[in-house]
């Protein structure tokens, strides 16, 4: 009588497996972070394809076109942000460096773009060239989004939560159009607790 009861133990637990593993493989989307709008960009750009036909991924497809415009700094931009998401931080900072050196008018996006890839290819630490460039991009705009929340995490890191709530408000007082409201207040809420 045991014998026939391992089997159906057996079965049962792999048939439930099965079936929990496909409901959580079926629901992938769910798991997965949403990628950042710029990601997405890349992402729905099409893919060029080469003469045998395989696809080319976004890196190589903006190779290819600086292949041929060297100068194009928005290029240089464009290629330094699939390096980051493609978490090349080393490619992305030469990259970003070339994109700065051709640009005529540098914005604020250029040195926090820089500032990012510096940032995690420092095993996130936040250096002084990290702050320098950071410095620089809020001369230009004080109220760039990318510079002030890298600095309000910094403020939390560091225990500093009056700080990083400021920036997390300054931020949210800008009212630009492209900001996750719900994650600041979030973050803003979480640093009171510590108060």
């Amino acid at each position: 009588m045991k014998k026939f009861k391992w089997p159906a133990v057996i079965t049962t637990l792999l048939f439930t497996g099965s079936l929990t593993t496909y409901a959580v493989i079926g629901n992938y989307p769910h798991l997965i972070k949403q990628p950042t709008e710029q990601a997405q960009q890349l992402l729905n750009q099409p893919l060029v394809s080469d003469v045998t036909g395989i696809p080319k991924s976004p890196i190589e497809a903006l190779q290819d076109k600086l292949s041929l415009d060297k100068q194009n700094a928005k290029l240089w931009y464009q290629l330094g942000h699939a390096y980051l998401l493609n978490a090349e931080y080393k490619n992305a900072l030469t990259v970003f460096d070339y994109s700065i050196r051709l640009t005529d008018s540098i914005s604020s996006d250029h040195y926090t773009s820089k500032a990012t890839a510096l940032y995690y290819s420092n095993k996130q630490q936040m250096g002084a060239e990290v702050k320098q460039l950071i410095s620089l991009a809020l001369a230009i705009d004080e109220n760039n989004q990318t510079a002030l929340m890298m600095l309000a995490n910094e403020q939390f890191m560091q225990a500093r939560y009056l700080q990083a709530i400021t920036l997390w408000v300054k931020i949210l007082d800008s009212n630009q159009a492209d900001m996750d409201r719900v994650a600041i207040i979030h973050r803003i809420n979480q640093a009171k607790q510590f108060l």
